[in-house]
């Protein structure tokens, strides 16, 4: 912080949120909708 002359104000407001955390859940979600529906027969 110190050697690019930066305060805690320069660095702004995190406006993430939670999307950084729905793309992996939609992955999970994604793969075990599929693993249920397109499972073969036994």
């Amino acid at each position: 912080m110190n050697d690019l002359d930066l305060v805690g104000q320069d660095l702004g407001v995190r406006k993430a949120g939670s999307l950084p955390y729905l793309g992996p859940a939609g992955g999970v979600a994604i793969v075990l909708i599929a693993n249920r529906v397109f499972q073969l027969p036994a």
